[in-house]
């Protein structure tokens, strides 16, 4: 039995390594926070127009409404509000409302998914709609969830491209073409079990079997180290020549050893990047970043007047966006320009800045973790760092302040610099558990994250070794329960006779 055990488990290792590859090449379908943005088209403004204030386009949606969170924004052709609740760091889609007149949008029509789909994209001709309560096989990360229900576009191109638009707030969230359905279906699906009927309906099931089938794989890996280091200590003291052991030549024991190590370690770093400290923003954190949000205070400077202002001082520059927020326990607009520029209008001062100053760092970082302790650095960095990577999207959100303290923890805080809202909190819990998980699993080293060919050149023969292991053990348990299974039916067979 433990046999059969045993190759079952190395079959699963041989998949784990060959989907690994895989996903090494895997664009996830979620568009991060910049992508989405991309996808807008400029919102343009007459010399007369207005829109209604924030207050006004919340009143849209059902009394008692938690909104929190608003984006101005250009969607088939008309200037809107999305409202939404923040939940963390994901924001939840709750509404989409006319800026003209306050009319509420939502849910849009599959018409105005198609349209949106095809000025996002640049696409042309006809397109299937589908409405979508769920996500499908390539879109269904617990962190897009927020954006149900949405509609899969597929396009007729050569590439079969789907692209997702949400139904409450008229966004593109995400897109899938042939590449994608390729590394999702030799990727994704098998290395993480992604299938619907586990991760929607028996998650709980799903949970256990992402620890249970790593934890056998661990275990045989253990032995192999044991066995294999213990073999070859045997055939040493025999003879000192690698005249093998059991008719398995010693070479094979060493890379059983070499290869279980490598095993163990990706298997154990795989299951911790589902547990351990993250480097995202505490809940309490971001309360104190962001002050009452339940509250918006009436404003001097409305949208209108804030997006004139701003383009005053960009001229040739378009708006594709401005995020009604609160930040530093006051409401403001991010106006989000097409050249990539993005200034905070506070909208009861009028004052606009493109970024805070050190001083200014400073003193919300140390606000948002309540330290007294002494500053030891603050730097702006337009490159991550070692435990910068991801905080939710694929890549760090850059360039940031990060303030550096001397309280027990060392703690870091990464401040975006034209908000001064936290990006991610860093201290020796996180950098602990970034070496295990990080590190282990993914070899996130930056001088191997700048350099993919590098990265690949590392990483592909390490997970070639993990996939032979694998194979080597299912070879030799099929050869010891041949060997065990034939004298049992000779003797069977002699015995009819």
């Amino acid at each position: 039995m433990n046999l059969w055990v045993g190759i079952a488990i190395r079959i699963m290792t041989v998949i784990w390594f060959v989907s690994g590859m895989a996903m090494m090449y895997h664009t996830g379908p979620a568009f991060t926070a910049q992508e989405r943005l991309q996808a807008l088209k400029p919102v343009t403004l007459g010399p007369l127009d207005t829109l209604i204030d924030f207050a006004t386009a919340r009143r849209a949606l059902p009394r008692g409404t938690a909104v929190t969170r608003a984006r101005v924004m250009n969607m088939d052709g008309r200037v809107v509000y999305a409202l939404y609740a923040e939940d963390g760091e994901h924001l939840l889609g709750l509404g989409l409302v006319d800026a003209s007149d306050g009319r509420l949008l939502s849910p849009i029509s599959a018409e105005q998914a198609a349209r949106t789909a095809r000025a996002s994209q640049s696409f042309s001709g006809d397109a299937a709609v589908e409405l979508l309560v769920r996500g499908d096989r390539y879109f269904m990360g617990a962190e897009a969830r927020g954006d149900f229900p949405v509609y899969r576009v597929a396009f007729a191109d050569a590439g079969k491209t789907s692209v997702y638009v949400s139904a409450r707030t008229g966004e593109t969230v995400a897109r899938v073409d042939g590449r994608a359905r390729a590394t999702t279906w030799i990727g994704v699906v098998p290395h993480r079990l992604y299938f619907q009927a586990l991760c929607y309906d028996r998650f709980e099931m799903w949970l256990w079997l992402g620890m249970l089938v790593p934890g056998a794989a661990m275990a045989i890996a253990i032995a192999d180290v044991v066995m294999g280091l213990i073999r070859v200590v045997s055939a040493h003291r025999d003879g000192g020549q690698p005249t093998g052991y059991n008719d398995e030549p010693r070479w094979l024991h060493l890379f059983g050893v070499v290869g279980g190590v490598l095993v163990f370690m990706w298997t154990l770093s795989g299951m911790l990047k589902a547990t351990g400290a993250s480097a995202t923003p505490s809940p309490t954190v971001l309360a104190r970043a962001r002050g009452d949000t339940t509250v918006w205070a009436h404003p001097t400077l409305q949208v209108t007047n804030a997006v004139r202002r701003v383009l005053a001082t960009a001229p040739g520059d378009s708006v594709l966006a401005v995020d009604l927020l609160r930040a530093d326990d006051r409401s403001g607009y991010l106006v989000l320009l097409q050249s990539g520029s993005r200034v905070w209008v506070d909208a009861i001062t009028g004052a606009m800045r493109r970024g805070i100053d050190r001083r200014e760092a400073e003193r919300v970082a140390r606000h948002l973790l309540q330290t007294a302790a002494s500053v030891v650095a603050a730097e702006y960095k337009a490159e991550a760092d070692a435990f910068h990577r991801t905080t939710g999207d694929r890549e760090p959100r850059l360039p940031a302040w990060r303030v550096a303290f001397a309280d027990d923890a060392r703690t870091s805080v990464y401040l975006d610099p034209a908000t001064a809202l936290p990006t991610a909190v860093v201290d020796d819990g996180v950098r602990r558990w970034g070496w295990w998980r990080d590190r282990l699993h993914s070899l996130d080293f930056p001088v191997l994250a700048k350099k993919r060919p590098l990265r690949e050149a590392v990483i592909l023969p390490l997970m070639l070794i993990g996939t032979a292991w694998s194979l080597v053990g299912v070879w030799l348990s099929g050869r010891h329960l041949w060997r065990w299974r034939a004298p049992a039916q000779r003797e069977r067979t002699g015995e009819s006779r």
